[in-house]
């Protein structure tokens, strides 16, 4: 029957975070990355021998059995078969679109609002962009998918601008970031594509003009040689996607096709030591080039919402602790 490929997602999903439902979402943005993304394959969804070979080694790779779902699909399994095109994320419902357009509007109004007491005070840009960062964490309350903030927590990214949207992952969720199994996981498929609206486009703009005003004289790794850039960029990676360990980082450097794209890597490219390139980073970041990048930048993603989004999990305190110390 089809909808077997979501299922086994769901399974994956229960049984790696236990009930836990923060560690649910850590779980399924790995899966998504590896291009098995619930909101596309649906529970009506036709099965597909290549990408159930693939999911079922996944599975078999945390050591979860789905031989009773593998024996109810429409097809068995097949490796060597060439993958189907990419089932269509659902169509949004009537509801669904209201809601959006209102939280817009809503958004758009406080936004608005921030930028004329700003104006009316004397603030420059960087005031407007953290002022309409502030309207948009309060006009989205919760948005992401993320746990609430703890209150105190929200009081501390209150009192940082540019990150008041930024929601942080707990300290459990980082940790079961490098759930065995999955931090390793092979390249998605080479026929997905990176849709155009995932944040990573923004983020990707926004960093490389950062660097580019920054300069190529920042310097290189002493130990690996990679850029000022890639470490940069790396750095955000880590953040984004609360990433446990520099291991799992360059796990996902080497064999993860979003991450390659992302840094800007070519065939043969970003196969680092990890101690060495861990060392190289933290130089980057302690770096005065290294503080202005993230000073920079988190206003500028922040007021475009960009960390809210349900494709992410982000580390805010990490990043916090890459700024500069105000």
């Amino acid at each position: 029957m089809p909808g077997t490929i979501r299922k086994i997602i769901d399974r994956i999903k229960e049984v790696r975070s236990g009930g836990n439902s923060v560690v649910a979402l850590t779980v399924e943005t790995r899966l998504v990355l590896q291009g098995f993304d619930p909101e596309r394959f649906g529970y009506d969804a036709p099965d597909d021998a290549a990408r159930l070979a693939r999911i079922r080694d996944i599975a078999a790779e945390l050591g979860i059995d789905i031989d009773d779902l593998l024996a109810e699909a429409d097809v068995a399994p097949d490796p060597d078969a060439t993958p189907g095109p990419m089932p269509s994320p659902p169509v949004r419902s009537s509801a669904a679109a209201a809601a959006a357009q209102a939280s817009s509007e809503a958004l758009a109004a406080a936004g608005a609002a921030s930028t004329s007491a700003i104006r009316a005070s004397g603030g420059g840009e960087a005031d407007t962009a953290h002022a309409h960062e502030a309207a948009a964490s309060s006009a989205a309350p919760g948005a992401g998918g993320l746990a609430d903030a703890d209150p105190e927590e929200v009081a501390a990214q209150a009192a940082r601008p540019g990150l008041d949207g930024l929601a942080d992952a707990s300290e459990g969720a980082a940790h079961h970031t490098a759930t065995p199994g999955l931090d390793g996981l092979a390249d998605a498929e080479p026929d997905i594509g990176i849709e155009d609206d995932h944040p990573l486009h923004e983020f990707r703009r926004f960093a490389d003009e950062i660097l580019a005003d920054l300069g190529a004289g920042s310097g290189q790794g002493q130990r690996t040689g990679a850029s000022f850039a890639v470490l940069m960029k790396a750095s955000l990676l880590m953040a984004l996607y609360s990433v446990s360990s520099d291991q799992a980082l360059c796990d996902h450097i080497r064999h993860n096709t979003l991450y390659r794209w992302f840094l800007g890597l070519g065939p043969g490219e970003g196969r680092y030591d990890t101690d060495a390139f861990r060392q190289d980073r933290e130089a980057a970041l302690a770096a005065p080039a290294g503080r202005a990048f993230f000073d920079r930048l988190v206003p500028k993603a922040g007021s475009h919402g960009l960390f809210r989004s349900e494709r992410l999990q982000v580390n805010g305190r990490q990043i916090k602790g890459w700024m500069s110390k105000a």
